[in-house]
């Protein structure tokens, strides 16, 4: 265990999971803060708890592999041996997540039915990738990937369009999920593209490997430093409102 430890310091996988933590229980605060929020931000922050944890668990692999398959010796040589089937499944389950924040913010009837039927579209494409024989186990599917990066990124565009041309566009400052909506297009603008080249994450290629974990990390700090950034906003926003609002009774 201590060669598994010892590896997540020396590729600073820590740095991930330390900032997806420090996302939830600044949301939590949030919470505690704000008890009567609206449904979607407590689901947002009940969400944030699953990334973290879906990436803890996804570290069964390496896992197995410092532990030379003692503990888990079923999972050598199989298909679950990797991860990667792990997070194929997990994108999925993001993509969905973020589909419906995004809708949930959406006054316009008509954009905010467009999302839906997309995500619908979208999930019915990966099941059916899956079911046709799409390998997921080997690599990141890309197809699934870039797919779901596509669609989020229009997603979050007509959320952006429905924002200019709303009353919402003069809080914008001290709406959540504009921090968050902004955060994630960034993030997938600047992952996807080298997920693309996912096949070549092998022990062979060390050089991939260095790059793509930096590309993530850096990543990961950005989109989750937005989400930290959006929570503190509101926070210190509404606490503001009450001192301004106290000030005005005296």
């Amino acid at each position: 265990m201590n060669e598994l430890f010892e590896f997540y310091i020396e590729k600073k996988i820590y740095v991930t999971f330390l900032m997806e933590f420090l996302a939830a229980f600044t949301g939590s605060i949030f919470l505690v803060l704000h008890p009567k929020v609206a449904k979607n931000k407590r689901f947002f922050v009940y969400f944030l708890w699953s990334v973290f944890i879906i990436d803890v668990l996804g570290g069964y692999s390496l896992w197995a592999y410092f532990d030379n398959y003692q503990t888990a010796s079923f999972l050598k040589d199989s298909p679950f041996s990797r991860n990667t089937w792990y997070f194929n499944l997990a994108q999925i389950y993001f993509i969905l997540c973020y589909s419906y924040f995004i809708q949930s913010e959406i006054l316009n009837p008509k954009l905010k039915t467009f999302i839906r039927r997309g995500t619908g579209i979208y999930l019915i494409y990966s099941i059916g990738l899956i079911l046709l024989g799409s390998d997921i186990f080997q690599a990141y599917n890309v197809p699934i990937l870039l797919v779901g990066a596509i669609w989020i990124s229009v997603s979050v565009g007509v959320y952006l369009y429905d924002l200019l041309t709303s009353d919402k566009i003069l809080n914008f400052k001290r709406n959540l999920f504009f921090y968050v909506f902004t955060g994630i297009l960034i993030y997938f603008l600047i992952v996807q593209p080298i997920n693309i080249y996912s096949v070549y994450f092998l022990e062979a290629n060390p050089d991939f490997i260095n790059l793509f974990a930096s590309v993530l990390r850096y990543a990961n700090v950005f989109l989750y430093g937005m989400y930290v950034i959006g929570f503190m906003a509101v926070i210190f926003n509404r606490t503001e409102n009450r001192e301004l609002k106290t000030s005005e009774v005296r």
